[in-house]
């Protein structure tokens, strides 16, 4: 199949648009199967981002990228679940970005002086703003 041109699909993201040779998929045994178009053939519209899902598909699938995804839920994805469990942040409450970004930015900090007084207590952290 060859590229013919790019198109846009309804959500803005470029596609580009291959097609088989004119009167190739009529002399294909498949022909009524994967198309029924006779006069312009089969169709094919992939989205221009494909290539690189489908690399970082492999590199996850990959046992190095398996290595990765194992560290990545136990250091990055663990303080998410507690902020939504334990605290109870399902959604947020503030809309559009510049909202979104500092709701988030007050529930990371309450999230970081909760996991403070954890590691070093009360006193521990009276001493280390006391300089002691």
């Amino acid at each position: 199949m060859t590229f013919q041109f790019y198109s846009t699909n309804p959500k803005g993201t470029r596609q580009k648009n291959y097609r088989a040779p004119c009167g190739v998929c009529r002399s294909c045994p498949h022909f009524g199967v994967c198309t029924t178009d006779s006069q312009k053939g089969r169709k094919i519209v992939r989205d221009e981002l494909e290539p690189i899902r489908e690399r970082l598909k492999a590199t996850y699938e990959s046992p190095p990228g398996q290595d990765i995804y194992r560290q990545r839920r136990i250091y990055s994805e663990l303080p998410f679940a507690q902020i939504k469990h334990n605290d109870g942040v399902r959604r947020f409450l503030l809309r559009g970005l510049a909202g979104v970004n500092a709701e988030f930015a007050l529930i990371a900090a309450a999230y970081n002086i909760t996991r403070l007084m954890t590691l070093l207590g009360v006193a521990g952290i009276l001493a280390k703003i006391q300089g002691v």
